[in-house]
């Protein structure tokens, strides 16, 4: 059996749920067993192995419940402004940073450890690559847009929605590459799927707010609502006869000066 970058033990076997939890000595192989100096270099590797894979899936589970969705909120949560984009630029670069980290933390771990299966793995890399190049692009072009026209373009709903869905594809690879008992699973989607109705709820009642704003907008005036009054409201107001009234006192009279 093949182990490790390559180092051979046929009297050892990987087993159970978890590929780094156990390594049992295989008891129908005929080929004899490692030295034991051998077996206590694989076990140390291992465990050295477990660590990086806590830390991955640590950082990755951190950045894609609560980081990404949070700072994605602020600009919902907070009034538009050039500030409010600069700080959510800024901290979704800060955690695109360290999504690579943990990208580059899951690549050493896939070319250690032999798994079945790619789900994890390769859902994961289009998921990282999305966020990490061509999720900025998009906003940063968007944002460029907006400041020359202030308008509204297919930039922005790109960039809107390819957030989402990456969002929620994250939470599904995670799911796929987490091991350990049950509660783990348990915790992880309860907590996801707190932070994402909130999210998801947050998202919805803007959406809601800006849509009766525009309509109230677009209604016409209620029946026998009258317009506010100007100066040259009021003034066009005079009826035409006082006006006519007065040239003709001015012309018996002689008393009107002009300029």
């Amino acid at each position: 059996m093949q182990l490790l970058g390559g180092q051979n033990f046929d009297g050892v076997v990987m087993t159970g749920r978890d590929n780094l939890r156990r390594v049992v000595r295989s008891t129908t192989s005929p080929s004899p067993s490692p030295e034991s100096a051998d077996m206590a270099s694989l076990m140390a590797k291992y465990d050295r192995l477990l660590k990086i894979r806590t830390v991955h899936g640590s950082m990755m589970s951190i950045m894609f419940v609560l980081l990404f969705p949070t700072f994605a909120s602020l600009v919902h949560l907070l009034p538009s402004s050039k500030p409010v984009v600069r700080i959510h630029a800024l901290l979704q670069a800060m955690t695109a940073t360290l999504a690579i980290v943990g990208f580059g933390l899951g690549i050493y771990l896939n070319q250690q450890i032999p798994v079945k299966g790619k789900h994890h793995q390769v859902i994961g890399a289009i998921v990282v690559v999305l966020l990490v190049v061509v999720q900025p692009i998009l906003g940063i072009r968007q944002h460029m847009i907006f400041r020359r026209t202030q308008r509204k373009t297919w930039w922005k709903y790109a960039h809107r929605w390819q957030g989402r869905v990456m969002l929620v594809l994250g939470v599904d690879t995670i799911l796929a590459g987490l091991g350990g008992s049950p509660g783990v699973f348990i915790a992880y989607g309860v907590v996801a799927g707190l932070v994402y109705t909130f999210y998801s709820s947050l998202i919805a009642f803007k959406a809601i707010r800006q849509r009766r704003a525009s309509a109230r907008d677009k209604a016409p005036p209620a029946e026998g609502a009258r317009p506010a009054e100007t100066e040259e409201h009021t003034l066009t107001e005079i009826p035409a006869h006082a006006v006519s009234t007065r040239g003709n006192f001015c012309a018996e009279t002689s008393q009107c000066q002009t300029n």
